[in-house]
């Protein structure tokens, strides 16, 4: 600087009125002078930039302050800034390549040791709420539906009584995180021995078999409440035995041929035009080619599954996160992920045990494609200077978390208050 002012030439540097410039060649303009930015006031160049452009990419932040600014290592300082923007990660959705990987269970070697379980609805009108309990075996892929006026555990626990008395009680239930599949639906769970494996919410490949039946379902539903005369509630039971008399893609035989080891499984008007006087079936080999084609086919599930995402970046024990709010549930003018979270505990099959940063709550289980990390405490602090203090920053972050941070109604002025103490 010394130089400048005493008209020494320094490489591409010069002095305008007291203010450090640097001749720059600019890709569009051409050759420039840009006001050097010293490492301290970096941040607060970015953050206004980063606003006033509406929270715009980090590339097109960097362009628009390169018109007319300039400082050591720009691309990467900009793109760390804007990596850890609060605003930008809750309110913008994903893309690119998910962070997913398909974990299949341990397939069953009989009929009912597992079984899968899902309510859905509102079926019916507002003043008459109608829901379809859906039960399907794991092995057999023999389907139970259970009409409800409720989604309550009382419900849930009818249906799966429903189930025990038909075929006993299983080992092992899946279902989704929802209440209706706790209170004294688990209270009986417990009880006699069943274990009960509730999947991360968001997940619903961890609960697929049970979710393609659904999706069939609704399809038949809409058919016969607009096509037939029938209540569609009244023939539910029909429609059960069409769905299991049927062959399933997976097995390559009907459920109910697993079950009563007939070969001939026909709803009633179909009785007289087939031949149920060839019937045998071998059960024993039936059951080992069912095995084969049921790991078969998960297999292929699981690399057709895993071919296209993107390898998953495990978060540990500490790191700060944000979770994917449930577009059922929002506008879509409604922020894309959810206040931040603690990372307390990894589990198996990229799940994690999360815990609010912020206020009080239960701890929650997420899957890891639900996930985005948040700015952790010390990320702000490598845009400043080196040679500057964390509590010399930590004023400059006191000072414009406001234009940057606080929203009324989003939830994270305390978490970056909590990010400025830990930074001190």
């Amino acid at each position: 600087m010394d130089s400048l002012r005493d008209n020494n030439p320094v490489e591409d540097y010069v002095l305008e009125d007291d203010v450090l410039k640097k001749n720059v060649n600019d890709p569009a303009f051409g050759q420039q002078l840009s006001t050097v930015v010293p490492k301290s006031f970096q941040w607060s160049i970015i953050n206004s930039f980063h606003t006033a452009l509406k929270h715009t990419g980090w590339e097109k932040t960097l362009q628009k302050i390169r018109e007319s600014y300039w400082f050591n290592k720009m691309s990467s300082t900009v793109r760390r800034f804007v990596d850890n923007c609060v605003i930008c990660r809750t309110s913008k959705g994903r893309s690119g390549a998910i962070q997913a990987q398909l974990h299949p269970i341990q397939k069953p070697t009989a009929a009912f040791q597992v079984i899968h379980m899902d309510i859905t609805g509102k079926l019916g009108t507002p003043d008459d709420q109608q829901y379809v309990i859906v039960t399907i075996d794991a092995f057999s892929k023999y389907i139970l539906l259970y009409f409800s006026t409720n989604k309550n555990p009382h419900s849930t626990l009818a249906a799966l009584k429903r189930t025990v008395h038909l075929f006993s009680a299983p080992v092992q239930i899946i279902v989704d995180g929802g209440r209706e599949f706790l209170g004294e639906f688990k209270e009986y769970c417990d009880q006699i021995g069943i274990n009960i494996h509730a999947i991360a919410p968001g997940v619903s490949r961890a609960n697929g078999q049970v979710e393609r039946v659904v999706a069939t379902l609704k399809n038949a539903l809409v058919m016969i409440k607009n096509y037939e005369t029938e209540q569609w509630h009244t023939v539910l039971e029909e429609l059960q035995l069409a769905m299991n008399c049927t062959t399933h893609r997976v097995t390559g035989v009907a459920p109910l041929t697993l079950i009563t080891r007939r070969k001939h499984c026909v709803p009633p008007e179909l009785l007289n035009l087939v031949d149920i006087d060839n019937e045998t079936v071998d059960i024993e080999a039936l059951t080992q080619q069912v095995q084969q084609k049921m790991i078969r086919s998960s297999e292929q599930d699981r690399q057709r599954f895993n071919l296209h995402k993107a390898k998953i970046h495990h978060f540990q024990r500490g790191d700060y996160v944000l979770i994917k709010n449930n577009p059922r549930n929002q506008t879509s003018l409604d922020l894309k992920f959810s206040e931040p979270y603690e990372i307390c505990r990894t589990l198996e099959n990229d799940r994690y045990l999360v815990k609010k940063v912020v206020g009080r709550g239960r701890p929650r289980k997420v899957a890891h494609d639900q996930l985005r990390r948040a700015p952790q405490p010390g990320d702000q602090l490598t845009v400043s200077a080196e040679n500057e203090s964390p509590s010399h920053f930590a004023g400059i972050l006191q000072q414009n978390k406001t234009s940057l941070y606080h929203r009324p109604h989003v939830k994270t002025y305390k978490y970056n208050q909590t990010m400025t103490h830990q930074n001190n």
